[in-house]
């Protein structure tokens, strides 16, 4: 088992989040920020044993949910893009600009 990052923990259930998506070549990663239409993903590195590299990822297609946010979990597969976003858990989020009730996530887990 690999190592939780720092400071966050690997949640409970994360493998079974992982198994009901039906792609077995997914893992997880927590996603640190954004960066126009790119997200900077901890994700595991196989090659450091249990050790977490941050890589700069973009999304597979059409993600399956919602946008990333600082703090989500995600799936990541095998080529190194974003597949979904995971349970949230927690979500902090803001009125959006305009004149409508729409709200925007800020950061969220």
């Amino acid at each position: 088992m690999r190592k939780p990052l720092p400071g966050s923990g690997l949640r409970p259930g994360i493998a079974a989040e992982l198994e009901a998506l039906a792609d077995p070549g997914l893992s997880a990663g927590r996603v640190l920020a954004q960066h126009s239409g790119r997200w900077l993903v901890a994700v595991a590195d196989a090659d450091a044993g249990e050790g977490w590299t941050p890589r700069l990822l973009s999304a597979r297609g059409r993600l399956r949910g919602t946008t990333p946010v600082t703090g989500d979990w995600v799936s990541v597969d095998s080529a190194g893009a974003i597949v979904a976003v995971l349970e949230r858990r927690f979500l902090l989020e803001r009125r959006a600009a305009g004149e409508g009730h729409a709200t925007q996530a800020l950061a969220a887990n």
